[in-house]
Formats: structure tokens, sequence, C-alpha cells
């Protein structure tokens, strides 16, 4: 079964290499992450950084779970001012808000 991660690599027709590109994360770490050889903490930056890239809307580490047809959902700009204290601008990296 794909993670939810690998599904919505798919869905964008992105390769590990655009998804390294856009979440400004070195490009092995992602290979890594998404071939399940890297599992990184919940809340890690690399974790954030693809989250934000994909405008990702759970918890990061929900994109390391099985999809099993689950519904994705996608961050909004308005949802994740609301929701989050970090922001995704600046090409993927999570920033604190000031």
């Amino acid at each position: 079964m794909p993670t939810r991660l690998e599904q919505e690599l798919r869905k964008r027709g992105w390769s590990k290499s655009e998804l390294a590109r856009r979440s400004a994360t070195n490009q092995t770490a992602v290979i890594d992450i998404v071939n399940g050889r890297m599992v990184p903490g919940a809340n890690s930056v690399v974790m954030q950084r693809i989250a934000c890239a994909l405008n990702w809307d759970g918890a990061p580490s929900w994109l390391l779970e099985e999809a099993k047809g689950a519904t994705v959902r996608r961050r909004s700009a308005e949802s994740a001012a609301e929701k989050t204290t970090e922001s995704c601008e600046g090409g993927g990296h999570p920033t604190p808000r000031r």
C-alpha cells in the first residue's frame, strides 16, 4: 500500500527530485523518506518542508502513513495562516511568524 506521500507525488506528477527541489531538501533524504529507508521525526524540519511544498493540511507525519483511500487535504493559504504558527513562504521553508 503506498503512503500518502507517494500518493501526493503521483497525483501531482512530481518526481522525488522535484519534491526535493520544491521543499529545499536534500534529494537523497527525500528519496530515502519516500522509499521508507528513513523515517524522520514527526515535527522535523524536513517533514515540515515537504508538507509545505505539498500544501498539506494535516500533520506532516500523516504523509508517511499508508494512504488506504483516505481523503487527502491540502492547505489553503488562509487556513495555513489560521491553523499554524509557521508559514511555508520562502520556497517551502517553515519560518516563525512575527
